[in-house]
Formats: structure tokens, C-alpha cells, sequence
């Protein structure tokens, strides 16, 4: 495997990760990933690095594969997705086996039929209760007004909803995104871990990245807002990082102040 710009630029761009995110595994600067990345005159990828990068690629190329073969990606609107969740609701099933099992009752059936019968199902609609809404800024101005969200299905307790407003955390969620976290104080474990999503406090205003951790640079040494890791040793920085790798990263300069945790489960 050729460890080089272009293998490494399509990998990265495959995988939608960032330059951040493979600086702070290969140990380096993001200035040195860039730097190896550039179009006009790469530098040479260190050759500690380029073993780090292979068995990334590695570790990706095998997960790819145990994936299974055949995968039917079925894309609904807000409206078109409604009906489904509340005929799932009605037959007491998930939404995937219902689907599954929709699916192979329809095979005979009159499409157009089946799609009327599914706006049938409202007259037993099921209702959750109401879940406080709060406003993040993803690139854009957001507002400090809590609302109120009435989701789909019954999240439980500790929860809350969020309004995402810009593109730093695209393609995963979009602009005018709704996600779904846990209160702080909900959860037994209330610590930060790299590579999950947190609502964020910055100076003043709600906002949702992933927090990460990376090499530290000498001037944020000297600036004082460094720490040495416990499990490597190494001198590094508390990140925040968009998905969008267009958004530059947020270094945490003071105490991380932060209300949820983004669990995959709940969305």
C-alpha cells in the first residue's frame, strides 16, 4: 500500500475524516498533516507516520469488508416518514421490522394502495411528551430561546433537543438538523471522551462538536493551556472539532463548560 498525498487525501475523503483527526493519531501538528497534503509541493510523509497511517488504512480496509455484502438504503422526507413510525407504533414493531415485514406483504400489493393505507394509521397516533429545545450554532448565529419538541418516539428521561444552525457539522447533520442528547446530570459517568459529541458552552453561546484531544503546539505550551496525558505522557490540547473539516477547530482555553451528550442510540 502506497503511503502518499493522493492515497492518503482519497482515503481520508472516503472515510470523512479530517486533517485534525489524523494529526492526533499520527502525534503530529495539523500545520504537518497540511503540509504533507498540500497540492503544490507536499512534503515527505515521516516514515513513523506512514506506519501509523497504514494500519489505519488497514484497520479500515477489514472493517469495510466484514460489512455485509448487500445493503438496501431506503430515504424518506419528514412527512413520508411520519406514517411509518406510527404504523411501526400501532403494530407494536420497530420501524425495521415492520419495514421488513411491510415490504414482503406489498410484493402483490397495489403500491398506491399501500401508500394510502399507511395515512390510515393517525387515527391511533401515540403522543411522547414534550422535551425542552435548545439552539446551537454550527457556523451561524443561534438563538438563546429554549422551546419546546415533541418527539416520535418515547426517549425516557434526562433529555433534550437541539436546533443546529449552520454547516460545521455537515454532511452528518445538516443545517436546520434536530438532535437529540442527555442532560449532563443525567448520565452515572458525566466525563468528556475523545471522539463524541457534546452541546458545548463557549464564551456565552451553545454549540455542538466532538471533542478531541491533540499534540500540543509550543505556543499553546507557553500560553499555558496545555496538559501532559497520563496515558502517553505527551503534552497535549483539549479540542472541539467540527465534522465539517472546512471549521476550524476550537481550542479550549479555560474550564469545558458543557450541558449533553449526543448518544447515537437516541437518534
Amino acid at each position: 500500500m502506497d503511503i502518499n498525498r493522493d492515497s492518503v487525501n482519497k482515503w481520508l475523503a472516503d472515510m470523512h475524516r479530517s486533517q485534525v483527526w489524523l494529526a492526533d493519531q499520527c502525534g503530529v501538528s495539523k500545520q504537518a498533516v497540511s503540509n504533507w497534503l498540500r497540492e503544490k509541493n507536499p512534503q515527505q510523509i515521516s516514515a513513523s507516520a506512514q506506519i501509523t497511517i497504514r494500519s489505519l488504512m488497514e484497520e479500515d480496509a477489514v472493517a469495510q469488508q466484514a460489512k455485509p455484502p448487500h445493503n438496501l438504503v431506503l430515504e424518506f422526507s419528514d412527512s413520508e416518514y411520519a406514517p411509518i413510525e406510527r404504523a411501526a407504533l400501532k403494530a407494536g414493531m420497530t420501524i425495521r421490522e415492520w419495514v421488513k415485514t411491510t415490504l414482503n406483504d406489498i410484493v402483490d400489493m397495489d403500491v398506491e394502495r399501500f401508500i394510502e393505507g399507511l395515512h390510515t394509521v393517525s387515527d391511533s397516533l401515540l403522543t411522547f411528551p414534550e422535551i425542552p429545545l435548545h439552539h446551537a450554532a454550527a457556523g451561524l448565529p443561534a438563538s438563546s430561546d429554549v422551546e419546546y419538541f415533541a418527539p416520535t418516539k418515547d426517549l425516557g428521561k434526562g433529555r433534550f433537543a437541539c436546533k443546529l444552525h449552520g454547516e460545521s457539522m455537515s454532511p452528518k447533520f445538516p443545517d436546520g438538523s434536530t438532535v437529540i442528547l442527555r442532560e449532563r446530570g443525567s448520565l452515572k459517568n458525566p466525563t468528556l471522551k475523545k471522539g463524541e459529541i457534546y452541546l458545548f458552552v463557549v464564551n456565552g453561546e451553545k454549540t455542538l462538536k466532538v471533542y478531541n484531544t491533540r499534540v500540543a503546539k509550543k505556543a499553546e505550551i507557553e500560553a499555558g493551556i496545555s496538559y501532559v496525558s497520563v496515558i502517553d505522557g505527551k503534552t497535549k490540547v483539549k479540542v472541539l472539532q467540527s465534522i465539517n473539516p472546512d471549521f476550524p477547530e476550537i481550542v479550549a482555553k479555560e474550564p469545558i463548560e458543557w450541558l449533553g451528550w449526543l448518544d447515537k442510540d437516541d437518534q
